[in-house]
């Protein structure tokens, strides 16, 4: 993801980042490493600039927030498959946080 994230022809975007959650939920133990994996992911989705241009096509709710980096709704739904209920909501919460300060 690192290498990724610095390669400079191919920026990371929300399906990016809903893949590796998805692979983490598909391919490691469900115990609390990969929670806290899946929330690395997380955290590194909405401090992660989105380049992709707004679509007219793709509706509003599905688009990625102002301030949300590369968290859409799919990196949403994946976020909340993955992780328990209690972790999500304080996960969640902080993102909103984080969004809210820098959707200027």
């Amino acid at each position: 993801l690192d290498a990724l994230l610095s390669f400079p022809y191919a920026q990371p975007d929300s399906n990016t980042f809903a893949g590796m959650i998805r692979a983490c939920v598909n391919l490691l133990p469900d115990t609390d490493e990969r929670d806290v994996r899946v929330i690395d992911i997380f955290r590194l989705a909405y401090q992660t600039p989105n380049t992709a241009v707004k679509s007219s096509v793709i509706p509003e709710r599905l688009q990625v927030p102002a301030g949300g980096g590369c968290v859409d709704a799919n990196v949403l739904r994946q976020l909340r498959y993955a992780i328990p209920t209690n972790e999500y909501i304080r996960v969640r919460e902080e993102y909103e946080e984080h969004r809210r300060k820098n959707s200027k």
